[in-house]
């Protein structure tokens, strides 16, 4: 599978290749034909990057809401260390960034890119507005692009793995279990079992294990935070 910056490189080119096409004097019959070639395989190429970019968290304008949201800090960090901005400051930042995501959104239908990419962009305006204006009323974060061993990172930190491993029948097969929680998470079983299997094995290989994984861990422990969840959970 090829990886995000790969594939942006793709996009990047398509892009070029329609500019040129734009800008070309020579006028054939064919000319529409290859702009709308263009156009579609910048819609697809525009998906698959934004796709990677959320499986491998790696920054993107276009990028998915929970990517820009992990990164959101460290951004911050790095425009507060810059000596060339006078007088730096967070709030200086957001309306920097919030301009900048506006004039994105203004100006998407241009890009021709994916229509899934369009909710990234108005995530990241609101959840900028509310920084500036924390007494706005803004929708609540969507998690719903959260990928399957972050979900059982989840229902773990929220109890919810523990609630139903002490009760019959999960507490004598993970079978059980990860039949329930695929249909809790919607991800298939076969998706499900090699992420449950260790948390209550620890016989067996552990590389599948997402609580072995501090990033992984961190990062949800960060989104329960942000909506204001206090863990009191004892581990198990």
């Amino acid at each position: 599978m090829e990886n995000f910056i790969e594939l942006k490189k793709q996009l990047t080119s398509l892009e070029d290749d329609l500019i040129k096409l734009e800008l070309s004097t020579v006028i054939t019959g064919d000319k529409k034909e290859i702009e709308s070639i263009i156009k579609e395989n910048i819609f697809l190429k525009s998906a698959q990057v934004f796709r990677a970019s959320k499986e491998e968290s790696a920054f993107w304008d276009y990028c998915s809401f929970s990517v820009f949201n992990d990164k959101y800090q460290e951004m911050v960090n790095v425009f507060l260390m810059d000596d060339n901005k006078n007088q730096s400051n967070e709030e200086l930042f957001i309306e920097l960034e919030l301009s900048k995501y506006k004039r994105l959104l203004e100006n998407f239908e241009k890009k021709n890119y994916s229509n899934e990419i369009k909710p990234a962009l108005e995530k990241k305006i609101a959840f900028l507005n509310d920084k500036l204006n924390p007494n706005t009323f803004i929708p609540p974060v969507d998690y719903s692009d959260t990928k399957a061993n972050e979900k059982i990172v989840f229902l773990y930190e929220l109890g919810v793995l523990e609630f139903l491993k002490n009760n019959p029948p999960f507490n004598t097969t993970t079978n059980s279990l990860a039949s329930v929680l695929s249909a809790i998470t919607g991800e298939n079983i076969t998706t499900i079992q090699p992420y449950i299997n260790p948390i209550f094995n620890k016989e067996i290989e552990q590389d599948k294990n997402p609580l072995k994984s501090i990033k992984l861990t961190s990062k949800v422990k960060k989104k329960l935070s942000d909506i204001g969840y206090i863990n009191k959970k004892n581990n198990f």
